[in-house]
């Protein structure tokens, strides 16, 4: 890996220049929670593999009653260091503030309905966005130095990947209909290096903040034909400090024959706070991203796979936290390639807990 892979902290918050590295890749992502109103988001944008100038633009926006929106556009970076592209753009607003913009087609859809048989070509609506996400703590780095196949190639990750908690603030507009957020919880990251999914396995990235101010990220990953996680970091943000940790499960969070809307139990063992025993206690919403080979992303399930060997599926939820009778939101993201999407998984699809959020306060 050469120096113009590194991702360092302080240049966190735009794309470098394309180095001549095989399989380059470079990922910036926002989402959001607010269990007030029932609304998430994710925002992504994404270098395509075959061709690294051109972005890959991703929003999902999820809202009660089973509602969806999506946005799948392509489109040539438009700024050498701003992340840009497909209608999207993320520009750094200071302190470590990020600004997402988008005005645009989008498909609306059923939550259970995408989740079952993916997400096609259908009517457009025109959505108007803007948000802004704000730091609460400062930015973690993984550092992990990634993970690769014995021919240096079938590459996981790699390089750099930088995550951190924060409040998202904004607002959307969907065919005249408005939606305000406000200081809803907030998650950023950015990873940059050769990236393929050719040889993941499975992987766990769940992130929080609890009432009393602390959060934690925690991150997982195995590879095809390794026992052991190639991946394991966490940390816990706490009185201004980070304490870095180390995942535990007395199981896999996802495999065959799991209940994704059970409630997820782990422990955070950090550094000079000891251990953390967390539960997921209920989960909300729900939405499906296929993972393709040479790290093709897209919404819904991976119906059109012909193998395990061609794409996985990954879930993404919104939980409810409690660790030591105090509560938190934040979110559970699961993958593992060896998951058959048969009738009895894609019934676990249906929204019987989808509207959970819009009860909280």
């Amino acid at each position: 890996m050469t120096s113009e892979g590194n991702l360092p902290i302080e240049h966190d918050d735009h794309l470098i220049p394309i180095p001549d590295i095989n399989m380059w890749n470079e990922t910036m992502a926002g989402m959001f929670v607010d269990p007030r109103s029932g609304w998430s988001g994710i925002f992504y944008l994404g270098r395509w593999w075959a061709k690294p100038t051109m972005l890959r633009a991703m929003i999902g926006l999820f809202g009660p009653g089973d509602r969806a929106i999506f946005v799948r556009n392509y489109g040539q970076s438009e700024d050498e260091k701003i992340a840009t592209g497909g209608g999207l753009r993320m520009a750094p607003t200071g302190e470590g503030g990020i600004r997402y913009t988008y005005s645009g087609p989008s498909d609306v859809r059923r939550q259970s309905a995408a989740s079952r048989e993916g997400v096609g070509i259908g009517p457009l609506s025109l959505l108007d966005l803007e948000f802004d996400f704000v730091p609460s703590f400062a930015p973690w780095s993984l550092h992990s130095g990634g993970h690769a196949g014995p021919d240096g190639k079938d590459v996981f990750f790699q390089a750099g990947h930088v995550e951190q908690i924060g409040l998202m603030s904004g607002r959307f507009c969907l065919d005249g209909e408005v939606v305000e957020i406000s200081n809803a919880y907030g998650v950023r990251d950015h990873s940059r290096g050769p990236r393929s999914f050719d040889r993941h396995h499975s992987h766990d990235w769940i992130n929080a903040r609890f009432e009393s101010g602390w959060g934690f990220c925690a991150f997982r990953a195995m590879v095809v034909d390794e026992a052991d996680h190639v991946a394991n970091a966490a940390v816990i943000f706490r009185d201004g400090r980070q304490f870095p940790a180390t995942m535990r499960s007395s199981r896999k969070l996802l495999e065959p024959g799991t209940d994704i809307w059970a409630p997820i139990d782990f422990a955070l063992e950090a550094d000079g706070l000891g251990t953390f025993d967390i539960t997921v206690e209920r989960l909300w919403t729900l939405w499906q991203i296929s993972l393709f080979n040479r790290a093709d992303v897209a919404f819904g399930p991976p119906l059109a796979r012909t193998s395990r060997q061609d794409a996985m599926w990954n879930v993404e939820q919104n939980g409810l936290f409690i660790c030591n009778g105090e509560q938190g939101v934040g979110r559970v993201e699961r993958s593992n390639r060896d998951i058959e999407l048969d009738q009895r998984w894609l019934s676990m699809c249906e929204p019987r807990l989808l509207d959970f959020g819009q009860s909280r306060n």
